[in-house]
């Protein structure tokens, strides 16, 4: 029982220095990288074909995901993750409207959901990179 106990405190003890690390990783992001998802943004940002706009939006956050630590697809990111956003349900808006580009012959989407999207991509990749 001791041992049980023993083994416990420790699982709990690596665990939140894991998520003190993360903490760490985001709050000490590199200047250098913040320029680089800077700018990536604003070339995305000039693109015309909203098409390839939103799934480079959505390339660029899970790369800057990964970069700040997170290492699942982008799906189980925002599932795990749900508090590093402002607001999550817009995020898995604008990560659906990608999904319907990647993965449907004639994706049926209105131009301004498109905008939309782009919008939420920006917001919330600026928010990340504070």
């Amino acid at each position: 029982m001791e041992i049980l106990i023993f083994f416990l405190l420790l699982a709990f003890f690596f665990w939140s220095i894991f998520w003190f690390i993360l903490l760490i990783k985001k709050t000490k992001f590199p200047e250098h990288r913040k320029n680089f998802f800077l700018k990536k943004l604003s070339e995305i940002k000039n693109s015309s074909d909203f098409e390839k706009k939103v799934l480079n939006y959505d390339k660029l956050l899970d790369q800057l995901l990964k970069e700040i630590g997170f290492t699942w697809t982008l799906w189980e990111k925002l599932k795990r993750n749900p508090n590093m956003f402002l607001d999550i349900n817009e995020v898995w808006f604008a990560h659906k409207i990608r999904n319907k580009i990647a993965h449907d012959v004639h994706p049926n989407i209105s131009e301004r959901d498109f905008t939309k999207s782009e919008k939420i991509f920006q917001k919330e990749i600026r928010n990340l990179l504070k």
